[in-house]
């Protein structure tokens, strides 16, 4: 029995079977031990013993694959806890072996994994180093491209502007021209205007009658005068045939050119200068303090 507790607490020490198991064949022996007498009690020991030993557990040399044949295996009571443990220590046996070749590997080989890690680190860093080469040089041609489109934009932004600078000038050049001859129209149509005055007033003058002559008695020798507007010694004669002493007045219209008396006192007739100023048309009126009647001296002043 103490045999047989002791097997029982080394199988259970190498954990081949449960603390539950332990307990169930621990009841089991002290039970059979009360039941039994002492004489037979040493004999079923010695069978027990006996049964023990052959249900017991012998590391196997090799272990058996499932085609070869296993020991047959006579139950006890405790003949299932036995080929637990037996069936127990073959895995652990099994994943001893298993991990001293891994161990041994591991050792034999940490040099190679070691250097296979090392070549593979050192491929993935070559690979990096191309991808980020190849991408600096993807994005070299992209940003080489954009400042090219930059540039050619600027090139041609700066044509544009030239030609759209020179095509200003050119139309600020046709404006002066241009105002310059609106400005030299207009000093044209200023002297038409003018002279255009100066027909109107030679026509309403020549329409309205007596020009150059009221009567028989009061009259000049020339009721048009023409004269250049540098020519100081035009003149003309005036006639004043009344009976009695009369006063003449001259009024008139325009300021291109006047009439001067050459005497102050006269009888019958006396001479006029003719003084022009300026380019235009000068309308003289004379009248008496005789009569009403009156007349119209018309006065071109030419360049």
């Amino acid at each position: 029995m103490i045999d047989e507790m002791r097997k029982l607490k080394e199988m259970l020490d190498e954990g081949l079977i449960t603390q539950a198991d332990y307990n169930i064949a621990k009841e089991q022996i002290i039970r059979r031990e009360n039941t039994d007498s002492d004489n037979h009690n040493t004999e079923q020991i010695k069978e027990n013993e006996s049964n023990y030993c052959h249900a017991s557990y012998d590391p196997p040399r090799s272990i058996p694959v499932d085609n070869e044949p296993r020991p047959e295996i006579v139950y006890t009571p405790y003949a299932d806890l036995y080929e637990r443990a037996q069936h127990i220590q073959t895995d652990n046996f099994e994943a001893t072996s298993a991990g001293r070749d891994e161990s041994e590997m591991r050792n034999m080989g940490a040099d190679s994994v070691s250097d296979y890690s090392d070549r593979n680190d050192s491929t993935k860093d070559v690979i990096d180093g191309k991808k980020k080469k190849g991408l600096l040089a993807i994005l070299s041609v992209l940003l080489a491209a954009s400042i090219g489109f930059n540039i050619f934009q600027f090139a041609n932004s700066r044509s544009i502007l030239s030609t759209q600078e020179s095509s200003l000038a050119d139309l600020e050049k046709q404006v002066g021209e241009l105002q310059a001859l609106v400005e030299q129209q207009k000093t044209t149509i200023s002297s038409y205007e003018k002279e255009a005055n100066g027909y109107y007033t030679i026509w309403r003058a020549a329409k309205s009658g007596n020009v150059g002559r009221a009567s028989s008695q009061f009259y000049v020798d020339n009721g048009i005068v023409v004269v250049s507007k540098n020519d100081k010694n035009q003149k003309i004669t005036l006639t004043t045939a009344f009976s009695a002493a009369s006063t003449i007045d001259v009024s008139y219209s325009g300021s291109s050119a006047e009439l001067s008396f050459d005497n102050d006192n006269w009888y019958d007739s006396t001479t006029m200068t003719v003084v022009p100023h300026r380019k235009g048309v000068t309308v003289a009126t004379f009248s008496n303090d005789i009569n009403s009647k009156t007349f119209k001296v018309i006065i071109i002043v030419v360049d």
